[in-house]
């Protein structure tokens, strides 16, 4: 069924099962909270802000580019809050970084790290943190995941390219496919219509001075060609190749956005053997070129 809303999915179900692992930074933050002796209280506070820092981190991954940026200040002003409790916040600050780093061309990313390490140092020679290397380990740590954010938006760009490279091969291999078979049916079908009139003419002919077997005979070489046409085009058309039907229903949903009609793809293709989902893509196929 067709309808229309275009929404992106900013990562791939098989990129979002890896999403977990990143969060095995947060070890440096949870540790203090086990050797420190905090109350319980604090240690409630300081789980709070990890969990919203979660929240934020799976809803930013999920965004695009250019709605990142309150969810990375949500994470920044955790990391800030926490900081002078729990030194281990420079895990929440690396969190930042990534995302900066993921989310922002260079110029942009570059000015919000030296902000991030500029914040590491007010922490360090100002606040007040109660670890030593707050800011040496913490400034290695958020330029470091930076660089990874970086390189995980142009592996995204990379593979984003690869997928369309992919889409253009197909739709230009079924454009082939396609293609073959009109010249199949047009051979096909030329050359038998041909024979049918021939042969009909002939059996009316035959019919009107009463030579009843040889018109029969007519009608008979008739039903033959007729059968033998069938069988070629079953075997023409039977060897149509296609991308799948999930596939060729975005393609032809898109076909119909570009003729003016507001359409979109509500629920699951249905799993079908290849003869049964042949004959439906071109029976769909049909119907949306009858539509335009």
């Amino acid at each position: 069924m067709m309808t229309s809303d275009n929404t992106t999915q900013k990562t791939s179900n098989e990129e979002a099962k890896h999403t977990w692992v990143y969060l095995f930074n947060l070890g440096f933050y949870i540790l203090p909270m086990v050797l420190f002796p905090y109350t319980v209280s604090e240690i409630v506070l300081l789980s709070l802000a990890m969990l919203a820092l979660v929240a934020l981190y799976f809803y930013c991954f999920y965004l695009p580019y250019q709605r990142m940026l309150w969810p990375i200040i949500g994470m920044y002003v955790s990391a800030c809050a926490v900081t002078p409790w729990n030194p281990g916040s420079v895990a929440l600050f690396s969190y930042v970084g990534f995302f900066v780093g993921f989310a922002y061309r260079w110029p942009y990313a570059l000015a919000a790290v030296v902000g991030l390490i500029g914040t590491l140092a007010v922490f360090q020679w100002t606040i007040g943190t109660h670890w030593d290397l707050f800011f040496h380990y913490g400034s290695v740590i958020v330029i470091t995941v930076a660089i990874f954010g970086r390189i995980e938006r142009l592996r995204q760009r990379h593979a984003a390219a690869e997928r369309r490279s992919a889409d253009e091969i197909e739709r230009l291999a079924t454009s082939v496919e396609r293609e073959r078979i009109a010249r199949d049916l047009h051979d096909i079908l030329g050359h038998t219509l041909s024979s049918i009139v021939l042969k009909s003419d002939l059996a009316k002919a035959q019919l009107g001075k009463q030579q009843y077997d040889a018109a029969a005979q007519q009608l008979q070489g008739l039903s033959e060609i007729v059968r033998h046409s069938l069988s070629q085009v079953r075997q023409s058309v039977s060897g149509y190749k296609h991308s799948g039907l999930a596939l060729e229903l975005k393609r032809l949903e898109q076909r119909l956005h570009e003729a003016g009609f507001r359409t979109d793809i509500l629920g699951k293709p249905p799993l079908l053997d290849a003869p049964r989902e042949t004959a439906l893509v071109l029976a769909i196929t049909e119907l949306v070129t009858n539509v335009i």
